[in-house]
């Protein structure tokens, strides 16, 4: 027989599910806004197209702040008039829209590969699809650093490894030989 938990229960588990909801909304909001700060803006000012940007944040003003400039804009788009200014449907779009970081525009882009990032199970080299600046921009990144530190404290230790192992095999041979002298001597 199935029985539902107590009510303090549910409220408990319903508290933290919506404590996790926040915190997945959260950070899906922050993987969106990279992909916009680093993708789309870069590329919209590149291809001189405008990015309207609408201030949602009080919800008693959304008529004013959201539908009426979302419509002015769809409409000129729609009929083909000029489109207005960014500013004039959000005055601080200008200082949000700067691009973080230049891009390739897409007929430059090409396969990279990075054999330092390659896949540790398969050993399948990183591929990246981008232009020179991507590339660059790959190459002085964290992760690629780091890899690469740690691609040369491995060969370093191999070295290290190699040469103590050599080493050993002279003072081992050595001490035989000396064994030998001493024992010859008695």
């Amino acid at each position: 027989m199935i029985t539902a938990p107590p009510d303090s229960d549910l409220a408990l588990l319903r508290a933290k599910a919506i404590e996790e909801m926040k915190a997945h909304t959260r950070q899906y909001v922050l993987r969106q806004l990279s992909w916009i700060k680093h993708k789309l803006i870069p590329l919209c000012i590149q291809t001189n197209r405008p990015i309207y940007i609408l201030d949602a944040t009080d919800p008693t003003k959304w008529s004013e702040n959201v539908l009426r400039p979302a419509l002015e804009v769809s409409r000129a788009f729609a009929s083909g008039n000029v489109l207005p200014e960014v500013e004039s449907v959000f005055a601080r779009a200008p200082e949000l829209l700067r691009a973080e970081r230049e891009t390739s525009m897409p007929s430059e882009w090409r396969h990279w590969k990075c054999d330092i990032c390659a896949d540790k199970k398969t050993e399948e080299p990183y591929v990246l699809v981008g232009g020179e600046k991507e590339w660059q921009g790959h190459l002085k990144s964290r992760s690629h650093k780091s890899r690469e530190r740690g691609r040369r404290k491995r060969a370093a230790f191999e070295e290290w490894k190699a040469r103590h192992a050599e080493q050993m095999k002279v003072n081992t041979h050595g001490v035989k030989d000396k064994q030998a002298l001493e024992e010859g001597q008695h």
